[in-house]
């Protein structure tokens, strides 16, 4: 047997279900992170060397996919029993759903659906035509308003602009290549909420609330008894509505803010979100990877329904920190936004870290590992200039999980500079 046999005999010994993930990022690290809660195995697959999901994965290639090495991808794919992108590439996506449909090999993505979600302004034309409540767009709408990209998801490149002096001052910051959407900015608590689609039935999960950074990425989710169940309904109808309108075959995330007018939809995406999944586990012990490779898995069974799901109703409150180290002085900015997992190494998963029942953190298992203060100057100066976490924190209720982070936090800022990086708790 060669090396590359007893690794992936490896792999499938004592395996539940394999999957290859497309993608290292922060969806590649939530799709392997729940994988392995689920005590499925993954090969990850991604053109970088290090991305922050390789080190929740159980193997790895550094690869590339296009036209070209299409084939090479196959070669190098062990038997897995599905595919689960996390990119947001359409070519590559095409060339994967493709690849997959001759292999015959269950890839799960709602290409067409993502195809819709993709593109704000398709996304806006979408809303119209299906008579959807949404954000205005000039003239209708007044200041404050966003600019934001016209395609991806996400809040990278997004920018709030006061006035018709500011709104020009940014256009004029803009390239030709740059395609942007003009909408008004919504007042209100923002939610999020996934919605499975299965052969015709669509299955609204556990919504969650948002919180932003002052450059509108995501700091910190709420997940547990969020919002009241007169809301909640209206947010489960309006899911399914958008999800039978596109007849979606897999799962995607709403986001939504909710004004004194009701529920206005900020942002769909038909592809695996981050962040509101790994706080919806942790509150409900609800596995949206499970759930999925369960509905590839039995595709094939046009009579299958999932029953109508349900849940523990517990709680978590899921957050980013960084610790960094500057001038001969170590700070720790919490919450910040979730990109800043990607501006780091490899990720691994750590139970009871400093009060947090669960963290994806990039600091070295060998200082975790010596017990000593990971955030001394000694052990600093042993490991990077700087180190980053997502740190998950659970209890029966909403109140218990924020006095657990709030602990914490004190725990971890004892001898540090504390610099607050999004929504203080008085916000939470």
């Amino acid at each position: 047997m060669d090396e590359k046999q007893k690794r992936l005999s490896s792999m499938r010994e004592g395996s539940r279900l394999n999957i290859a993930v497309i993608g290292g990022g922060l969806q590649g690290t939530e799709i392997t992170c729940l994988a392995r809660e689920a005590g499925f195995k993954t090969v990850l697959f991604d053109r970088r060397k290090r991305p922050p999901a390789r080190g929740l994965c159980h193997d790895f290639h550094q690869l590339e996919i296009n036209r070209q090495n299409l084939d090479v991808f196959f070669d190098l794919l062990p038997e897995v029993e599905a595919v689960l992108p996390a990119l947001e590439d359409y070519k590559v996506l095409k060339l994967l759903d493709r690849g997959c449909r001759r292999e015959n090999l269950p890839f799960i993505f709602d290409l067409q659906a993502f195809e819709i979600t993709s593109c704000k302004e398709t996304s806006r034309r979408f809303f119209r035509r299906h008579n959807l409540p949404h954000a205005r767009q000039p003239p209708a709408a007044d200041f404050p308003l966003i600019l934001k990209p016209a395609r991806g998801s996400g809040s990278s490149g997004v920018i709030k602009v006061e006035d018709q002096a500011e709104l020009e001052y940014q256009r004029d910051q803009l390239s030709d290549d740059d395609d942007v959407l003009v909408e008004e900015y919504l007042e209100g608590p923002a939610f999020s909420l996934e919605v499975l689609g299965l052969n015709g039935s669509f299955y609204p999960l556990m919504p969650t609330r948002l919180e932003f950074d002052e450059s509108f990425d995501c700091c910190r989710v709420l997940a547990g008894k969020v919002i009241t169940d007169r809301r909640q309904n209206e947010l489960y109808e309006l899911a399914r509505r958008i999800a039978r309108a596109l007849n979606l075959e897999g799962i995607m995330d709403i986001e939504i803010i909710l004004t004194d007018s009701g529920c206005k939809i900020m942002e769909i995406d038909a592809r695996f979100p981050s962040q509101t999944p790994l706080a919806v586990y942790q509150a409900s012990g609800l596995n949206m990877v499970s759930l999925l490779l369960s509905g590839a898995k039995n595709k094939k069974n046009k009579d299958l329904n999932l029953p109508e799901l349900s849940f523990e109703q517990g709680a978590a409150v899921l957050e980013q920190m960084l610790i960094k180290k500057s001038e001969g002085e170590t700070k720790i900015y919490a919450p910040v936004g979730e990109h800043v997992l990607t501006e780091g190494g490899e990720l691994n998963i750590q139970r009871n870290f400093y009060g947090a029942d669960l963290a994806l953190t990039d600091l070295p298992r060998a200082h975790i590992a010596t017990g000593e203060n990971i955030l001394s100057t000694e052990s600093e100066a042993k490991a990077e200039q700087s180190w980053r976490a997502a740190l998950v924190y659970t209890g029966e209720d909403l109140k218990e999980a924020r006095e657990k982070s709030r602990r914490s936090r004190n725990r971890l800022k004892n001898g540090l500079v504390f610099e607050r990086g999004g929504p203080s708790d008085d916000q939470a």
